[in-house]
């Protein structure tokens, strides 16, 4: 199958700036696929290549096999963009500015707007003009207009900004259902990591211009020993540990829970300690950095997450 997108040997230079230098990335199929990096890294450039909104300086972008040179119009007529804060015309409703971007897009039937529109949660607010429209509304309706044409490839730049938790539920929802439910792949722009943690299948992460790490967050993680365990009385398992070979160390976490350094003792063989002195094992944790600690590891803390 054709890849959604694959971008080669990528460069933008702006006069004395060098935004992007080489980057190669490639999104083969459905997915949700998170783009992180500092600010300034060349997150927003790279989407703009991809949107067609400027030209490379050098490289090659496809998408569904279209290069983006060759053939712009084909090109971009399978993908979809959600900008951070997308602009729409304010003295018109909601519904209206679907309904006009359908018309431009050359799509004669009104009822795929309208049924985005209910998708989004704003058929209630259709008839509203988008001046009345909150941050987070006017983010609902520019995922709306990204999915007007039925994209293959979906691109959201910050799409959660100003939406209520229930809101950022919500997308946490629709998301999953757009990538493999309806067979798209969505890279997705955020700078919240743990919202990205919990739904994207892959990551890249970019610095100063160039892709430091891709895959799976699983995959990007350092190995690590520690085991969290839950169990009624923490004082207890602390003391049951005390000493045991192979374990460096014991900390109490918590009323119920500890956690155990055991490079050398397997966990289940401090489960069946506990439990042989009579201590309950309720769960059993394995860490892993998580996806901000793997970020600060590879880009370091001297920026902002974006």
């Amino acid at each position: 199958m054709t890849s959604f997108l694959q971008i080669e040997n990528l460069h933008k230079r702006y006069r004395t700036v060098h935004a992007l230098r080489g980057v190669n990335l490639e999104l083969p199929g459905p997915g949700i696929y998170g783009l992180l990096g500092p600010n300034g890294a060349g997150k927003t450039t790279a989407i703009k290549l991809i949107a067609g909104l400027i030209k490379p300086t050098e490289g090659r972008i496809r998408i569904s096999g279209i290069d983006i040179r060759d053939d712009p119009v084909r090109a971009l007529a399978s993908i979809g963009v959600m900008m951070e804060m997308p602009r729409f015309y304010d003295h018109l409703s909601g519904g209206d500015n679907l309904r006009v971007l359908a018309l431009l897009s050359g799509q004669r039937d009104q009822r795929r707007a309208d049924q985005l529109m209910d998708r989004v949660g704003l058929s209630a607010k259709a008839g509203e003009k988008v001046s009345a429209y909150s941050r987070g509304m006017r983010q609902r309706l520019g995922l709306a207009a990204a999915l007007l044409d039925d994209p293959r490839l979906v691109i959201l730049d910050e799409p959660t900004n100003g939406l209520d938790p229930a809101g950022i539920a919500e997308f946490r929802q629709w998301l999953p259902q757009m990538a493999h439910e309806e067979q798209r792949a969505i890279l997705l722009s955020s700078h919240q990591m743990g919202e990205m943690e919990r739904i994207c299948d892959n990551f890249t992460i970019v610095s100063r211009g160039t892709i430091v790490a891709t895959g799976k967050a699983a995959d990007l993680a350092q190995p690590r020993t520690s085991v969290v365990f839950r169990v009624p009385d923490a004082e207890a398992a602390l003391a049951a540990l005390h000493d045991v070979q192979g374990i460096t160390n014991v900390e109490v976490l918590g009323a119920d829970r500890i956690r155990a350094d055991s490079p050398a003792a397997p966990t289940a063989a401090i489960n069946r300690i506990l439990v042989n002195r009579g201590i309950d094992v309720i769960e059993i944790t394995e860490e892993r950095e998580s996806l901000e600690e793997i970020f600060f590891r590879l880009v370091g803390r001297d920026h902002d997450v974006a």
